[in-house]
């Protein structure tokens, strides 16, 4: 009995070990292949996320080009838009230019034009002026031969050589602007006889008033004291471009620098 009891405790002993065995016999099994399952699981997600990062990196390049790509195509945009702006700010310049050229140029043919039109009647009224003028100086002549006939015939040879004098001044002064206001140089040859007969009427009278004075010494005094106005009249139609005259202001001249010495 005690031998049985034994056994069946040994063969117990025996199948609990054997069954214990078997059980960590498949649990080393099964954790093996978890674990293989873990490590293929693994790779999978090493290779996946290796495809994944290949794919961001050529994602990235892509992106890097694209960017690239749109920087330069923006700095040939900007540099496209500075031209253009360059080009427009020049043809603006350069109209404007023209337009300032344009509009100086009308100014000028304006300004041109009305100087031209006031010139024309500048040189109109100073031909009326010079031409009235002449006609006063010519009335004041014939003012002072009426005052020197005057004293002629008083015997105020003094007075009558100076207003003569006077006289052929204005006259000539009045003959010459006659002959500017003539514009044919060969009429005014032709004509300077008659032009200066005035003159010429005046300055006789006066040379003959000179030699009444040398005949008489009552006026030296007078004509001593007026030798600086005489001169003057005498200085005066030295102007005038005639022989004739000349020759009787030279004889005047002489005649007076004889009489007062």
């Amino acid at each position: 009995m005690k031998n049985f009891l034994l056994l069946i405790t040994i063969l117990t002993i025996t199948i609990n070990g054997y069954s214990q065995t078997r059980t960590l016999n498949i649990d080393s099994t099964d954790l093996e292949l978890k674990i293989k399952k873990l490590d293929n699981l693994l790779k999978q997600t090493e290779i996946h996320f290796t495809q994944i990062s290949d794919s961001l990196k050529t994602e990235l390049i892509h992106y890097k080009a694209k960017e690239d790509y749109f920087s330069i195509a923006l700095a040939d945009q900007s540099n496209r838009f500075s031209l253009i702006i360059t080009s427009l700010l020049a043809l603006l310049a350069l109209l404007s230019y023209g337009g300032y050229k344009f509009e100086l140029s009308r100014m000028k043919n304006d300004v041109e034009k009305q100087l031209a039109e006031q010139m024309i009647e500048f040189k109109e009224y100073k031909t009326k002026i010079k031409s009235l003028d002449s006609g006063l100086k010519s009335s004041s002549a014939n003012t002072f031969v009426t005052v020197a006939n005057n004293y002629a015939k008083e015997n105020q040879w003094n007075l009558a050589f100076e207003f003569y004098l006077c006289a052929a001044r204005d006259h000539a002064n009045s003959a010459l602007l006659q002959m500017e206001l003539n514009i044919d140089s060969k009429e005014k040859e032709e004509n300077k006889s008659k032009t200066f007969q005035f003159v010429l009427g005046n300055l006789n009278p006066a040379l003959e008033m000179l030699n009444n004075l040398k005949a008489d010494n009552t006026f030296k005094k007078d004509i001593k004291n007026k030798i600086e106005f005489i001169l003057e009249q005498l200085d005066d139609l030295n102007s005038v471009d005639f022989y004739e005259v000349k020759d009787l202001i030279a004889e005047l001249r002489i005649g007076i620098n004889n009489y007062i010495k």
